[in-house]
Parts: C-alpha cells; structure tokens; sequence
C-alpha cells in the first residue's frame, strides 16, 4: 500500500498463477475483489519465487520479498519484475531454478 508504505500479504485460497490442466475440471475457484490505491502495488507470485534456495540451503523468502516489494514500490511494475528477479539470482547464486519463478506486478499510477 502506497498510503503508509507497507506490505498487506492476501492470502486467497486456490491457484492464482501456474494452474495445471491436470485435475482443472475439478477444481475450485474463488473470486476475491481488492481496490488499489493510487500508487498501490500487487504482486502475484509463484512459490519458485519465496522458495528459491541460497547456496547454504536457506530460502529467499515472504520476509525477503515483502521487504524488496518495499523498497522498491515506488518504481514501475517493470522495473519491481526485474530487482525481484535480479535479488532471486543474487540470492540462489545464479543457480538454475528447481521450480518456475513467476511475477506478476500490477502498479496502479499516481
């Protein structure tokens, strides 16, 4: 939220991102409706992201991610995509990912 600059975690049940053909029929979902503000940013992300593993074997990330998503939320949702990922492979040490690493951003203007 651009107003207080903080980090509001939603936590729909279901599949937003990466759905799979496989069991689609039989699968539940749930509309939620959510109003930005100006200057608001939401992130939808897969768990490849917060999941993504440093060379000792510990995890990027929630915490990690909500305090960039901070950091940077001023900035165009291009540029929030590209330090997301650029934080990720600094991160794992430009190790190849194990699960897919997906973002999308959605920055409504001032």
């Amino acid at each position: 939220r651009a107003a207080g600059n903080s980090v509001e975690t939603l936590s729909p049940k279901g599949m937003a991102i990466g759905i799979e053909h496989t069991g689609l029929v039989e699968a539940t979902f749930v509309e939620r409706e959510y109003l930005l503000g100006q200057g608001d940013v939401l992130l939808l992300h897969t768990d490849g992201i917060t999941e993504a593993t440093s060379p000792d074997g510990s995890e990027f990330g929630c915490g990690r991610l909500a305090a960039l998503l901070k950091d940077c939320s001023q900035l165009a949702a291009q540029v929030i995509v590209e330090k997301i990922f650029s934080a990720v492979e600094e991160f794992t040490q430009n190790a190849a990912p194990t699960d897919d690493r997906t973002l999308v951003v959605v920055r409504r203007g001032d």
